[in-house]
């Protein structure tokens, strides 16, 4: 009878064992799937962030280009312009070599 209870005994303690294992692995499982979600969520906003400033810097960089194209057009006019005055000047150096 002994050897019954003492069976008995171990069987009940394996078997809690089992249980208790089971159970904290499912605990741990539950911890871990929130820290991974956490950690998903995290660089999910990291690259939502990444995204806007590239967004924003392409955006800039056509504001740039449109900004140089209208510069060049710019100097493109002052230099027909200077190119005019200059031919003027000398029309008025020659009238007064002339004169």
């Amino acid at each position: 009878m002994t050897v019954e209870v003492s069976l008995m005994i171990s069987i009940l303690s394996v078997g809690f064992a089992i249980a208790f294992g089971i159970i904290n692995t499912m605990r741990n499982k539950k911890t871990d799937d929130q820290r991974e979600a956490a950690d998903m969520t995290a660089v999910m906003i990291k690259l939502e962030k990444i995204a806007d400033d590239t967004s924003e810097i392409k955006n800039d960089l056509k504001s740039l280009k449109t900004d140089v194209r209208h510069n060049s057009e710019s100097i493109i006019r002052l230099d027909e312009s200077l190119k005019s005055a200059w031919k003027q000047i000398n029309e008025i150096n020659a009238q007064l070599k002339r004169g």
